[in-house]
């Protein structure tokens, strides 16, 4: 495959500098869905697999924009065998769109053979989806295919789908079952709407748009138009006509178009086989997403709109490089790939000497950039360089990093820059002796007023009261977010910068662990009431003399915090319980984490209400014996069970056959009271 992505990318630089069409140009992608989530654009692909001569597809891909000109891979929020009810190699056209907080995928796949449309659901827009209902929404029948969903102003949802005919449904509010029987409209292939398939539904000024592939293979794009998303539907005109063989660039026997307005500007996007080239061409099986610019007729009339390699001229807003840029963050790429198979850890990898990846649009501002840092991974033996470059590939040279082998862990390295200022295109190209030479996270620049960029995990502020796990520190790199003594995550899970993070089965998901003395994390939180508070942290450590302490915008706000010394049984988290030495202050602040003493455990502290009551109170215990009646959290006894120095008080439960759940544990003398999460 990479050899067909550097073909195609050297033919779309020939044809012009500016060409950033496709938008995505690592994979072979097709059926853009575009939907807009707030400040950002996601748009939703079919996924083309590589050399084949059929719609070979097994999964979905998600990208997304806030300037509609530089696009992040997002990896694949669901692939067609997690559909149980699904055949292979069926992950076809799709849609998204969101409803109270939820996020609905609809897709097509096949059934024992005819196709299906079928409903995913996600907490977050870029997933991951999980099917609801176990079953097809609609079918299995041969003329189910590609669905597009819609939800009026009166809160009414609609789907819509055919290959030839165009089918709709109203759905109910839960959007995972239908409302009613499902209907045929007007728009066939027979009368003169010539429709195909590919249906595409919006509202614009008051006008609903039935946008559509027509008129057989190869297919054009045209519209209808209707005063009701019931339609009847009038057909309106064509809006991107069909290549032919000889025009490599337009030509791809499928089109499939979305449409979305953003920042004032409306977009139509589509799919051809640019990617390929003419060397390529293979039948139109292994197609690419491409995005135009258009406006709107006063009458309502959506233009002839042409296929260009230029794509969108002008982003909505500028690059801010003094914040943290994923690597897989572009306007365009020559033989990259991603690495995706780990949803918190998609990186750009397959690097070899003279590719390269443009950003456009990125604002140095007036003081300009001094310092130019990467996150970067590379094993023994390789290594090479990035090159940064003004405005085009072999530009104004301002910055070259070195990338040495860094024993095939993550490690943010940087290098000094060529005084920049202003707007620029900048170009990351790549050069060495090796071929796969190492593999490139993220970036940022730094500036006097930007010393190491530093911004919530989450985007926005952890909330005290309120859990934050430990886990989820500041974004901004050692030294700002966070130290750690030798720089390395020795648990190789959930984030790959520095800090120790591990996968525990103990606590059904991530740990900060090999934790030392002197080393720290940091959170950007936002007090919603200034009080003082009841603090829980829970954690575990074979070591007596470890704990941690708290910090609020670097003054002291706990008490040395530690929980039982647990022997040999590094994984038998406890609940340490103390409160806040003083007031904290509302607002916005940084919130430290300190590490006294070393090896120790942290999942989780929590801040809440300090007249709250809770069985969960811990008092530290320099040892774990004696006889201890066993309570449940709602004040049952349990039974009675005796402490042992060689075992865990969770461990002691556990042998007891007691079932997961919280338990506080009282000496027969009543002088101690610990608090075990059995799971």
């Amino acid at each position: 495959m990479k050899n067909y992505l550097l073909t195609a990318a050297s033919f779309m630089m020939s044809a012009s500098i500016l060409a950033d069409n496709p938008i995505f140009q690592t994979d072979f992608t097709a059926d853009p869905a575009p939907v807009v989530i707030g400040d950002t654009v996601f748009v939703f692909t079919s996924h083309d697999e590589d050399g084949v001569d059929y719609f070979t597809m097994n999964e979905w891909r998600v990208f997304s924009t806030v300037d509609m000109v530089n696009w992040t891979d997002r990896g694949a929020p669901i692939q067609n065998s997690d559909f149980k009810w699904a055949d292979r190699d069926a992950a076809w056209a799709s849609q998204m769109i969101e409803r109270d907080g939820k996020y609905y995928f609809y897709i097509t796949s096949t059934s024992n053979g005819p196709r299906a449309i079928g409903v995913a659901v996600a907490d977050h827009p870029a997933g991951p989806y999980k099917d609801p209902i176990g079953k097809p929404l609609a079918g299995p029948n041969w003329s189910y295919i590609d669905p597009t969903v819609f939800i009026d102003d009166n809160g009414q949802a609609y789907a819509y789908w055919g290959n030839p005919k165009l089918f709709w449904c109203k759905l109910n509010k839960d959007m995972v079952t239908i409302d009613g029987r499902i209907n045929e409209t007007n728009l066939t292939a027979e009368s003169n709407y010539k429709y195909t398939e590919g249906p595409w539904i919006s509202k614009h000024n008051g006008i609903y748009y039935m946008i559509y592939a027509s008129h057989g293979v190869p297919e054009k794009i045209s519209y209808a138009t209707s005063n009701s998303p019931e339609g009847p539907w009038t057909f309106r005109g064509i809006i991107q006509e069909s290549g032919t063989h000889n025009e490599v660039n337009n030509f791809a026997f499928t089109i499939h178009s979305g449409v979305i307005d953003f920042k004032g500007h409306s977009y139509f996007f589509y799919h051809n086989q640019n990617l390929r080239g003419e060397e390529g061409y293979t039948g139109g099986f292994t197609r690419s997403c491409c995005v135009e610019e258009f406006t709107y007729g006063a009458d309502g009339s959506i233009p002839l709109i042409p296929a260009t390699n230029i794509g969108v001229k002008n982003p909505v807003k500028n690059l801010d490089p003094y914040l943290r840029v994923e690597a897989e963050t572009k306007a365009f790429s020559h033989g990259l790939r991603m690495n995706y198979k780990d949803r918190n850890n998609i990186f750009v990898h397959g690097i070899d000497r003279d590719d390269y990846i443009k950003v456009r649009s990125v604002d140095f501002g007036e003081e300009g950039a001094f310092k130019f840092v990467a996150a970067v991974r590379c094993a023994s033996g390789k290594g090479g360089n990035i090159e940064v470059h003004l405005d085009k590939k072999d530009g104004e040279k301002i910055a070259v990093l070195g990338v040495e082998p860094t024993n095939n862990a993550w490690q943010e390295l940087e290098t000094e820059v060529t005084m920049v200022t202003g707007v620029h295109d900048i170009y990351f190209t790549f050069s060495g002796q090796n071929s796969d030479m190492f593999e490139f996270d993220y970036w940022y620049f730094v500036d006097q007023s930007h010393n190491i960029p530093q911004t919530p995990y989450n985007g926005e502020p952890a909330e005290i009261p309120g859990k934050i796990q430990a886990e989820e520190y500041d974004l901004g790199g050692s030294g700002k977010a966070y130290y750690d003594a030798d720089g390395q995550n020795r648990g190789e899970a959930f984030r790959k910068d520095g800090v120790d993070v591990y996968k525990s089965d103990e606590i059904d998901g991530y740990a900060v662990g090999y934790a030392q003395k002197g080393e720290w994390l940091e959170y950007t939180v936002n007090v919603k009431v200034a009080d003082e508070y009841k603090i829980r942290a829970r954690l575990s450590t074979g070591n007596e003399n470890a704990g941690i302490k708290l910090y609020l915008d670097d003054e002291e706000i706990s008490d040395f915090i530690q929980t039982a010394e647990n022997g040999e049984d590094w994984e038998a988290y406890l609940i340490a319980e103390t409160m806040t030495t003083k007031k904290l202050p509302e607002g916005e602040h940084i919130l430290k984490l300190q590490i006294e003493g070393d090896w120790i455990n942290i999942d989780w502290i929590e801040f809440y209400d300090k007249n709250a009551s809770n069985v969960e109170v811990i008092n530290n215990l320099p040892s774990f014996e004696g006889e201890y009646t066993v309570y449940t959290a709602d004040g049952k006894i349990a039974g009675t069970v005796n402490g042992d120095k060689s075992v865990s008080p969770k461990k002691a439960l556990k042998n007891k056959g007691l079932e997961n759940g919280v338990y506080l544990l009282k000496s027969v003398d009543e002088k101690t009271t610990i608090t075990v999460v059995v799971e």
